[in-house]
């Protein structure tokens, strides 16, 4: 600010659904979040919300910066191969013909995992050779192993625990359905991921996903974690509709990291462009302008 540089924000993490993490939620309220993000931001040129939903967040905490929805990008371009994804499934144990459902990610309460948990034991009830992949770590993992265990699901629930960056696209990959019960996501970073491996997500609804999910050769939204299983399902069976290819690879399109670097761009630019100092905010003066280096 001292300087004159306009400063544009990203706004990725819905902090009011991570206060727990605070003093069990007793030190910080969401009314205190909403005030401490109004006050922040007060000082920006611009913010970028990744969804729909971090957007109508920010107008209801009463921003006043420009706000500019630009969903952040993914790597699409994976060279995964067949034998990749054989070669993975050997080493968890599966076979080629194994209905594999994954869920990747940290494993955090706030994600809800013990929801998935508890439907894939209705899978189970219905297809039996069924595997649920969860891959990740994180304060859950020991919660969630254990709930494995009462439900005495531990032969087909496998906990891989952390991988190397570099694995995930064959995770993805070689699974025939991407899960995920959280509804804490701002954007879902890891349900795009799973798209560009063209693998069919199954989550929790939100503005963003409502906006994603254009076609059944994406996935499915649900309102209702009870509706999960029913899912989850067609996809491990190898009844679900495939749906129009085309729209899935149009939506591939435009979630990668080069369309987000033209739309981000773009966004800078038209922020230094309009950027004005204090000092030309609150002058008449004809120089005002030569006082600011990004006005063009």
């Amino acid at each position: 600010k001292a300087l004159h540089i306009p400063c544009i924000h990203t706004y990725h993490t819905m902090y009011q659904d991570y206060l727990h993490y605070v003093a069990n939620g007793k030190l910080i309220g969401p009314r205190a979040v909403k005030t401490a993000v109004r006050n922040y931001l007060k000082n920006m040129e611009g913010v970028v919300a990744p969804s729909q939903l971090v957007y109508e967040t920010m107008l209801a905490y009463g921003v006043t910066a420009p706000i500019r929805i630009i969903p952040t990008g993914v790597e699409v371009n994976h060279h995964v191969t067949d034998e990749d994804t054989q070669e993975l499934r050997q080493q968890l144990g599966l076979t080629t013909q194994t209905p594999v459902a994954l869920s990747l990610g940290r494993l955090a309460f706030e994600k809800n995992i013990e929801d998935t948990i508890d439907a894939f034991k209705e899978v189970l009830a219905q297809n039996s050779a069924a595997k649920l992949v969860i891959t990740g770590d994180g304060p859950a993992r020991q919660s969630l192993m254990e709930h494995v265990a009462a439900l005495e699901n531990t032969d087909n629930v496998l906990f891989t625990g952390m991988i190397d960056h570099a694995d995930v696209p064959r995770y993805y990959a070689m699974a025939d359905v991407f899960v995920s019960s959280s509804q804490s996501e701002s954007q879902g970073l890891t349900y795009l991921e799973a798209l560009t491996a063209h693998t069919p997500i199954v989550v929790m609804n939100s503005p963003y996903v409502r906006d994603l999910i254009t076609d059944p050769s994406i996935g499915v939204g649900l309102d209702d974690v009870e509706l999960l299983a029913t899912a989850l399902l067609p996809y491990l069976n190898k009844t679900a509709q495939v749906g129009d290819v085309s729209k899935r690879d149009a939506k591939i399109n435009e979630i990668s990291a080069e369309h987000f670097g033209t739309e981000i761009v773009k966004f800078y630019e038209a922020v230094i462009n309009e950027y004005q100092t204090d000092d030309e905010r609150n002058s008449d003066s004809i120089f005002g302008a030569f006082s600011n280096p990004f006005k063009r």
